[in-house]
């Protein structure tokens, strides 16, 4: 008696199995594109050319712009976002004294680079629209608020007008003859420096003295000027510049000692 025989294994066919392999890459395929058409691409590149300059307490940015950036992260020290925007350029008015690092990042359409790469900048504290005043004196004058200048001074800034400056023809000018003015003492002297807006500017201010004052008329190291004993005040004008004029008042003293502190003021360049 015959045995009957075991059945044969279903065998799938090799063609369908290709086919639904290749439609699943394809649906894969698919997908991915489909994912990178509704986030719209990639990621920009991360931005470069960082340039830093610090001025006045301030930090001015500038880099190179990256192609399909529509906004820009400048970033300082550990996170602190200082811009936000589109321009290549910006300024960091919150830095404060000391060293700062900076680093940017760019977004096309929500979508952020990767950081680039960091640059330094040293702040220092400074006088601001007063800065070109200091200058012009750097062995008489402080060079920044905290530092102080010749004989210890310890200086500020000064915007009170001049009497030259006050009220209507009859007193004063009425116009504006400084463009900046520090107001600078140590416990035995005030020196205030002004530069003045041209000639006709200090030649008022002298006129304006001669007038009202009773003045001596004087001369010094570096120029001329007035003394006016009663005031213990000295005005003093430069022989080699017409836009400078130095007051120098003291809490005691007369012609001699005035003539002593002005012939010893350090503006030499």
């Amino acid at each position: 008696m015959n045995e009957p025989s075991a059945p044969g294994r279903a065998r799938t066919p090799a063609r369908p199995v290709l086919i639904i392999a290749a439609v699943a890459v394809l649906v894969l395929l698919a997908s991915l594109f489909a994912v990178r058409a509704m986030l719209g691409g990639s990621a920009p590149d991360a931005p470069g050319g960082l340039s830093l300059s610090a001025d006045g307490g301030e930090v001015k940015a500038v880099w190179n712009g990256v192609s399909g950036a529509d906004e820009y992260l400048l970033i300082r020290d550990d996170g602190v976002v200082v811009y936000s925007g589109p321009d290549t350029t910006a300024v960091d008015r919150t830095a404060g004294t000391g060293d700062h690092r900076y680093r940017l990042r760019a977004a096309d359409s929500g979508r952020w680079s990767a950081d680039g790469a960091e640059s330094k900048v040293t702040v220092v504290s400074g006088w601001g629209e007063l800065g070109p005043l200091a200058a012009q004196f750097p062995r008489l004058l402080p060079q920044t608020p905290e530092a102080t200048g010749w004989q210890d001074l310890t200086c500020r800034s000064m915007v009170r007008a001049m009497p030259a400056e006050r009220g209507p023809s009859n007193t004063g000018s009425g116009r504006a003859l400084v463009k900046s003015r520090m107001h600078c003492f140590n416990s035995e002297m005030v020196i205030q420096p002004a530069w003045m807006t041209s000639k006709d500017a200090t030649d008022q201010v002298f006129t304006d003295i001669s007038k009202n004052a009773s003045p001596e008329s004087i001369g010094w190291r570096h120029g001329t000027g007035y003394v006016v004993e009663s005031e213990h005040a000295a005005y003093l004008r430069l022989a080699d510049r017409d836009d400078v004029v130095f007051t120098v008042l003291l809490d005691r003293g007369g012609r001699r000692e005035l003539l002593d502190v002005a012939n010893r003021l350090p503006i030499d360049e």
